[in-house]
């Protein structure tokens, strides 16, 4: 089943956050990230390969960069760490399980 939504991207250095349409394959296995709708499926921002996941994590302890009302998860590959945020607590809970 593949899963299709927008979610909202912490920039890496924390200090702002920004859109992003996710696209998440398990068939061809992959998560892709798009700057927009529109540029779906066509122009992908980042791609992670699934297989290259090391931990995908609910994050529960407030750090400075938190803002009231969102949650927050990270997908930690052996490169790169992606913070991703919403409002909605179903909508991170079914991105992480």
């Amino acid at each position: 089943m593949c899963v299709k939504g927008h979610l909202l991207k912490m920039h890496r250095t924390k200090l702002y956050n920004y859109p992003r349409y996710i696209y998440l394959n398990p068939i061809e296995g992959n998560l892709i990230s798009y700057k927009s709708l529109n540029k779906f499926p066509h122009e992908p921002n980042n791609i992670i390969n699934l297989l290259d996941i090391k931990l995908i994590e609910f994050m529960r302890e407030s750090r400075w960069f938190f803002k009231n009302g969102f949650h927050y998860f990270r997908i930690v590959t052996s490169d790169k760490e992606n913070i991703f945020l919403d409002s909605n607590l179903d909508v991170v809970n079914f991105t992480i399980t």
